[in-house]
């Protein structure tokens, strides 16, 4: 299991580390819960405050259907599918019962980091204890660290990195069923699709193969029709059509591109609307012709169908740079490895501290975002055309 270069703890260490981390979340959820005001408002050299409640707002109105006002996506309005829901609806119920707390959203969000830095830790434990000697750099960034906390993309990091695992043993039923899941939470998993059933079919049966796709496929398909049963067609349809009509942000690659050459590109993607969708389609069936035969070719393939998505997407926010981890994470192309972790130092310098001076600096703001541009592209570059050959997968 152990590849050449991998960190091969003791197990006497092994625990001593998760008894580490599992005592920093406990010991952070009760300072927290008693001097949760002082949270909210702490700040890092004035740079940016540690506590973001945008999304994790966003969360909390998505939830009201578990405080019985109204029914998910008729009355409650959410821009996310059911799993998520789901998820925001447990920690909205539980958080009922938490102490101390008078406000229903700041027991919300106290119980939602409280869970989500475990999940942060779990993710640095299994990259320290499974995964090549430089790995945790991916993680150990505060972009990681901000994003986990504060946005649910934690959930499919995790979903990702085991269905990578199963992979690389060559269980490739549980890593489609693990992509699958990723797609019912968030989406973008579905533009994993097609390498993944060509990587597949290059090594098993047609039979195999067409279950492969169902698996991948079932749980966002099975969570869509679940939908239909208590909100109808219109319901299922409203987080579709909430993405579907969303434009530039300012922070997407087309604004990127356009902060260099000017505003002909953003005119030219509001009057053709179908050409950021071609252009992300267009990247997931280029992974799919890479022809993926080994794990690392199927890494590769990975990272360029995501950076194509996200790049090509006319709406990016700044905890997408968490979906790539899993696909470098073995260190299989060192420079591709490098890239993601100077990607994530450098979006944390454009989110949050640059986002909430682009009042008074607009230059730095747009600087980095012309970087983080630029980088995901050389990502897609590097991954189309790796740098040199990767030694040979141990999962072949």
């Amino acid at each position: 299991m152990s590849p050449a270069g991998a960190v091969a703890l003791a197990r006497p260490v092994r625990v001593r580390l998760a008894a580490v981390f599992a005592l920093l979340s406990l010991g952070f959820s009760l300072v927290s819960l008693f001097h949760w005001d002082a949270f909210r408002h702490a700040s890092v050299l004035g740079l940016f405050t540690v506590f973001e409640r945008h999304d994790m707002h966003v969360y909390f109105l998505s939830s009201a259907w578990v405080q019985g006002q109204g029914t998910l996506y008729r009355e409650v309005a959410s821009e996310y599918l059911l799993p998520a829901n789901l998820l925001f609806g447990a920690v909205r119920f539980v958080s009922r019962f938490v102490p101390v707390l008078a406000d229903p959203f700041d027991r919300f969000a106290w119980l939602w980091v409280s869970v989500t830095l475990p999940l942060y830790l779990f993710v640095l434990y299994r990259l320290i204890t499974r995964y090549p000697r430089p790995a945790p750099l991916l993680w150990l960034t505060p972009a990681a660290l901000h994003f986990s906390l504060y946005r649910f993309d934690v959930y499919t990091v995790v979903a990702m990195l085991f269905a990578v695992e199963a992979i690389r043993a060559d269980h490739l039923r549980r890593g489609a069923l693990l992509l699958g899941l990723v797609s019912a939470l968030k989406a973008y998993a579905l533009f994993l699709v097609p390498a993944y059933t060509i990587y597949v079919w290059s090594r098993r049966p047609v039979r195999e193969t067409l279950e492969v796709l169902v698996l991948q496929l079932a749980p966002f398909v099975l969570a869509n029709l679940v939908v239909i049963l208590f909100a109808g067609r219109d319901g299922m349809l409203f987080p579709f059509r909430f993405q579907a009509i969303r434009g530039l942000n300012g922070e997407s690659g087309y604004d990127g591109i356009a902060y260099l050459t000017g505003p002909a590109l953003p005119a030219l993607i509001a009057r053709a609307r179908w050409i950021p969708p071609l252009l992300q389609a267009a990247s997931a069936l280029g992974a799919a012709a890479f022809r993926p035969r080994r794990f690392e070719d199927l890494l590769r393939a990975f990272l360029f169908a995501l950076a194509g998505f996200v790049s090509f997407s006319v709406f990016y926010s700044p905890q997408f740079v968490l979906w790539l981890v899993p696909f470098v994470a073995w260190w299989t192309w060192p420079q591709l490895s490098v890239a993601v972790v100077a990607l994530s130092w450098i979006t944390f310098a454009y989110f949050p501290i640059a986002y909430f001076r682009r009042e008074r600096h607009p230059g730095l703001f747009r600087g980095l975002i012309v970087a983080v541009t630029a980088l995901r592209f050389a990502l897609m570059a590097m991954a189309a055309r790796p740098p040199k050959p990767p030694p040979a997968s141990s999962a072949a």
